[in-house]
């Protein structure tokens, strides 16, 4: 609001010239005018002024006269009062019934005006600030005394003689005592504290009250026939010219001490029940790792005989005898699945199941995947697709990306009756590294509250669709843990009726080459010559591992071929007849993998042994591979040379001893091994008789099992390895029993690899020894 200014002058004249002198202050101001004191005192009960201009002498009422009754009324604004320069009197009137100013109209009076008004109006806004400062004041007043009145809190204050000079009503309802009898009795306050805690209070009190600060300190205090309470104090004490006062608010802290006692005998119990858990898991482990050894060893012992009886090893069948081993086999592989996810779902809830990566094409696992579901389709009306590209390396685990592979086509494959299934399989440009796996069916779909527990533990289809697909409930929630140990991420998208889509992204992309060479560079030149001597072939696209492999092989009597890819390779190996071939299993263009099935699969190449070179050396990566040597990349080139001539070897038959307390296993593993062609297999069911095995003729491979009666595979392991002359032998652990960490720690450094019965098919594993054991059982 703008500031006014009443001008009250009984000539219209002078009015007109005052006016005219407060020209510059009219811009900011209203002006106001009165001809006579009774307008002015109506003007002002309408709106006060900011300022007054008032002539003394005024008709009727005079402005002296009116200037008293307008501060009887409780008006304060300034009031200038403008007299004649004989009428001294009249001012000093003026000035004791409460004038601010007064001017005297001589010839410096429009001079002086504007000065006097503006000096007055600063006198006006100086007092609303201070007017609304003691308003506020007086308001906080008001607030700060209903706070401590009514504060749940005890409030107080003392002097420096330790008298209680306030205390709030709190008191009363807290501890039964009034405010007065502090005042009346101050050692009342010293009675109240608990015996225990007077002196520690005493102390704290009386230093405070002499050298002033401030303190928190927590003491009990008894009143009458109340329980004992705790109570926080926080005390301040401040200087003043007496001395210093001791101010302090007491809190009841009663309850929250209770609770925190609670909080803390919950917390015991909780660690005791924890602890209790922490037992109940470890005997669960225990369980899990006997289940494993006692379920798995039998079934894989039915597998393997069911397969040797269907591939005629004992003799003919009859069909139907052929149908009911099918039948059989078929049984049994599910009842191994099981067990098997049963199992590992325990081993990743326990941190024990871990990664191993390894290079190798996503788009031919793809392919492989899809041809190991074909079997799975009902009939002609459901189609397998595929959408990949030409080749996509990738490092991760190829047995457990393998696996979400096939849970997840399976899955689909099970809920689909018509249509369609289809794997995509794409590098993600959005997110570096990494590639996304998708699965789309035509099934039957998810509803949409199922949709965020599929990968819930035991989740199945539910009402009637349980009994028609069946499952277990596992696949699912493996599959997520298996991207999850892979840094990954997997969802879904269904609607009921019209499908599902399962996506999958994984961080799994290695970093791309520098300088990937072209294709075709070098070989044919050296065909011809190679032709009459022992060649090496190697198959990889990078030449400085074909330059490399010549240095150190051309000097020795080979002769060292290169090609760039799987079919170049295949190529060579039909045309050549290497004595040996070296290769990445991991190929841009092609699979290594398809290339040494190649190689095995030709009856005038079967028996050459292949080499392979990887990342991280990994004996279940050559037996899987069928390869006879594995060598780390980047190539110690003498153990390059090392290992092609010890292939030279030839005819040597390995000796093989295998220790496991189970019969069948055991038989099993020499039908194995003896139908792989080798026939110098000793075995013994007994850690005792191995190391006597051992002493007796030193073996070249030994396979043990670690779970065993009387002498276990581990203790047979340290005896072998503290004897000098059995340093190197190689040792593979073959068990069926979940290995704590603390003893995969000690077999990481005691033996060449550890393999998990139930992650070897038993064709595969004969292959595997076979392939290791052609170059003497090295790594």
């Amino acid at each position: 609001m703008k500031d006014s200014i009443l001008v009250v002058d009984d000539n219209q004249y002078e009015r007109s010239l005052v006016t005219r002198a407060l020209a510059k202050l009219s811009a900011t101001c209203e002006l106001r005018h009165a001809a006579s004191a009774e307008e002015a005192l109506d003007a002002v009960k309408e709106q006060p002024p900011s300022v007054a201009l008032m002539d003394c002498r005024l008709p009727g009422i005079s402005g002296v006269e009116a200037l008293r009754q307008l501060r009887a009324s409780g008006h304060g604004f300034p009031i200038i009062m403008c007299t004649a320069e004989d009428a001294r009197d009249t001012v000093i009137e003026a000035l004791r019934a409460g004038a601010s100013d007064y001017l005297v109209k001589d010839k410096n009076f429009f001079e002086m005006l504007p000065i006097a008004v503006d000096k007055a109006l600063g006198l006006h806004r100086l007092e609303q600030e201070k007017a609304t400062i003691l308003e506020r004041l007086r308001q906080g007043k008001e607030r700060y005394e209903r706070l401590v009145i009514h504060a749940h809190d005890i409030m107080f204050q003392v002097d420096s003689k330790g008298r209680f000079l306030y205390v709030n009503p709190a008191l009363e309802g807290d501890l039964g005592h009034r405010p007065e009898e502090l005042y009346d009795d101050p050692e009342l306050a010293c009675r109240l504290v608990h015996p225990e805690d007077r002196e520690r209070a005493r102390a704290v009190w009386t230093r405070l009250l002499e050298s002033g600060g401030e303190e928190t300190l927590e003491l009990r205090v008894v009143s009458g026939g109340l329980r004992m309470r705790w109570y926080e104090l926080q005390l301040f004490a401040a200087r003043t010219a007496s001395g210093h006062v001791l101010q302090g608010i007491a809190r009841n802290v009663t309850e929250s001490r209770e609770l925190a006692h609670q909080l803390k005998r919950e917390k015991t119990q909780l660690e005791q029940a924890n602890a209790q858990l922490l037992e109940v898991n470890r005997l669960k482990s225990e369980f899990v790792a006997s289940v494993s050894h006692e379920l798995r060893t039998p079934m894989n012992s039915i597998i393997g005989y069911t397969d040797c009886l269907l591939d005629g090893l004992d003799g003919p069948l009859t069909q139907d005898q052929l149908q009911s081993l099918a039948r059989v086999r078929k049984n049994a592989g599910q009842l191994l699945n099981l067990l098997n996810d049963i199992l590992d779902t325990a081993k990743i809830e326990s941190g024990r199941m871990t990664v191993t990566p390894e290079e190798f094409d996503l788009c031919e696992l793809g392919k492989e995947v899809l041809a190991v579901a074909k079997p799975l389709l009902r009939d002609a009306s459901v189609s397998l697709t595929s959408d990949f590209p030409q080749s996509l390396p990738v490092k991760a685990d190829y047995d457990k990306v393998r696996r979400t592979l096939v849970n997840l086509i399976s899955n689909a494959v099970k809920f689909t009756e018509r249509g369609q299934v289809k794997l995509s399989v794409r590098r993600l440009s959005s997110v570096r590294g990494s590639v996304k796996i998708e699965v789309e069916d035509s099934g039957i779909g998810i509803k949409s509250e199922d949709l965020p527990h599929i990968f819930d533990d035991f989740r199945q289809a539910t009402g009637s669709q349980r009994g028609k697909f069946g499952g277990t409930g596992l696949g699912l929630s493996i599959t997520r843990k298996l991207v999850e140990l892979h840094g990954g991420q997997i969802w879904a998208k269904s609607e009921p009726g019209l499908g599902s889509t399962f996506h999958v992204v994984l961080p799994i992309l290695p970093e791309e080459p520098e300088s990937p060479e072209e294709p075709g560079e070098l070989h044919e030149a050296d065909a011809g010559e190679a032709r009459h001597r022992h060649v090496v072939l190697v198959v990889d696209r990078q030449t400085d591992i074909l330059q490399m492999v010549k240095k150190v092989l051309v000097a020795e009597g080979y002769r060292v071929v290169g090609a760039s890819d799987a079919d170049e390779g295949m190529r060579f190996c039909r045309e050549l007849r290497p004595f040996a071939v070296l290769l990445d299993p991991a190929l841009t263009r092609s699979n290594g993998r398809l290339l040494i099935e190649s190689i095995k699969s030709d009856a005038n190449l079967r028996k050459t042994p292949v080499l392979v070179m990887l990342p991280e050396l990994d004996s279940t990566t050559v037996i899987s591979l069928g390869a006879a040597e594995g060598l780390k990349k980047p190539l110690d080139l003498k153990e390059l040379s090392r290992k092609v001539q010890a292939l030279e070897g030839g005819g040597h038959q390995p000796s093989i001893l295998l220790v496991d307390d189970e019969e069948d296993t055991l038989q099993l593993l020499q039908d194995m091994m003896r139908i792989a062609g080798y026939t110098d297999i000793r075995t013994t069911r007994d850690g005792k008789k191995a190391l006597e095995e051992i002493e007796r003729r030193k073996p070249d491979l030994m396979l043990v099992e670690v779970s065993m009666p009387v002498l276990d595979g581990f203790e047979v392991i340290s005896r072998v390895r503290r004897q000098p002359a059995l340093s190197e032998l190689p040792i593979i652990v073959v068990t069926g029993k979940s290995l704590t960490e603390q003893e995969r720690t000690f077999l990481q450094s005691h033996v060449r690899k550890v393999v998990q019965k139930k992650s070897l098919e038993q064709a595969m594993l004969a292959t595997g020894l076979r392939s290791l054991l052609s170059a003497g059982g090295g790594e």
